[in-house]
């Protein structure tokens, strides 16, 4: 794509350029007008297109450090009891667990304690990120957005899992065309597979964390996805 369209010539202001797979790319213009410019121009030259359309997502926050024995069916309970906050806005028990509901839990098994990726509501994330933290038991658990970024583990594109990945096979360790685990490469030296695709520099970096800058502008995308306070 970089070899044969012009931003400046078609006066795109291109907010993004995010790999999808090891032939795919998510480009992301400013405004309706441009995305119509960039589309003729693509279609100009055979490019395969798709429009990605706006989704939906819960909003879901991390609890942390919540006691690993406490029952997931205890854990808003005890948080609706030990809270006086939480009692302030709602009037019952049943209708903050309509709010705040424990989804799965996230750790280290040798830990005592675990995460909590909780589904909530607006209003309840809110008012947990402006507060920080929230008792439950015998701790003070921490707050913080729960992002979960689909990265395909075979091709390392975003937006897809591996069940159904298209593309062909990239080490998240040397960017090879062999799996990780196959990866005879020994200088301990991580090649990010996005940045070198895209003729990047500064490509020593792995491809799958908030150390890589592709992955990070993923990222932000998530969180801008669920807005603000």
């Amino acid at each position: 794509m970089r070899a044969v369209v012009d931003p400046g010539r078609l006066g795109l202001s291109v907010k993004g350029v995010v790999p999808l797979g090891v032939d795919k790319l998510k480009v992301t213009v400013t405004s309706e007008d441009q995305k119509e410019k960039l589309t003729r121009e693509l279609r100009s030259h055979n490019f395969e297109l798709r429009e990605d359309r706006p989704r939906t997502r819960s909003l879901m926050v991390r609890i942390h450090r919540v006691d690993r024995t406490i029952p997931q069916e205890d854990v808003a309970r005890m948080a609706f009891e030990q809270n006086p906050w939480v009692r302030e806005l709602f009037k019952d028990l049943s209708e903050w667990k309509e709010e705040f509901i424990p989804s799965f839990r996230k750790g280290k098994r040798e830990l005592d304690d675990v995460i909590w990726v909780t589904r909530v509501t607006s209003r309840v994330r809110d008012e947990l990120l402006k507060r920080t933290f929230i008792f439950i038991g015998f701790d003070v658990c921490t707050i913080s957005d729960f992002i979960d970024i689909t990265q395909c583990r075979k091709c390392l594109g975003f937006g897809h899992p591996e069940s159904k990945c298209r593309g062909q096979t990239v080490c998240s360790t040397c960017a090879g065309s062999h799996e990780a685990k196959a990866c005879t490469a020994g200088n301990g030296i991580k090649v990010c597979h996005n940045f070198k695709s895209q003729g990047l520099k500064q490509i020593n970096h792995s491809p799958c964390g908030l150390d890589c800058p592709v992955y990070m502008k993923v990222w932000r995308r998530e969180m801008r996805a669920v807005g603000p306070l």
